[in-house]
């Protein structure tokens, strides 16, 4: 199974460590587009429609995970919801990931993010 992360789970944030032994398969990029809004970690909300805001794609990590791991990680996202997505990954060109999306078309309370990285969206903390 491969995992894209985005927030937290990438190396050198506080979530790192739920990934345990998972291999590292390097960066990725969605292939749909997201708004990605902010708090103190990140949401994304698949959209393809640029109605209200910009939406673009994501900039993460990729990784091969176990299905405890996967356990491990939905635990921690439960206000997300998984989906299989294509990636475009640096290593390996398209592949099916795993990505956590949050539900709500514009989480209250929650800033979109304006940082972006050559017309991708990066969390970078």
């Amino acid at each position: 199974m491969i995992l894209f992360t985005y927030g937290t789970l990438k190396q050198g944030f506080w979530n790192h460590h739920l990934l345990g032994n998972s291999i590292y398969l390097g960066k990725g990029i969605t292939y749909e587009k997201y708004a990605l809004y902010n708090y103190s970690y990140p949401f994304a909300v698949h959209e393809e429609i640029e109605d209200k805001h910009p939406v673009l794609p994501v900039l993460g990590e990729l990784y091969t995970i176990t299905r405890e791991v996967l356990d491990e990680v939905d635990h921690l996202e439960i206000q997300y919801e998984r989906k299989s997505r294509p990636i475009i990954s640096e290593t390996r060109g398209m592949v099916t990931a795993f990505v956590y999306e949050y539900m709500a078309s514009e989480p209250y309370g929650f800033k979109l993010l304006c940082d972006t990285n050559n017309g991708a969206y990066e969390w970078k903390g």
